[in-house]
């Protein structure tokens, strides 16, 4: 089931590894996604 009954938004966590030889390098990221707002109501 899809949170917030929409599947426009979501939290994404990437992890990723690396390896060269005898070194190993590990990274990871975070990502919120939500739906744009199109409809800017004018500045008042």
């Amino acid at each position: 089931e899809r949170k917030y009954q929409t599947n426009n938004a979501g939290n994404l966590r990437v992890v990723a590894t690396v390896q060269q030889g005898d070194k190993t390098l590990q990274g990871d990221g975070h990502l919120i996604v939500t739906v744009q707002r199109w409809n800017n109501p004018p500045i008042r």
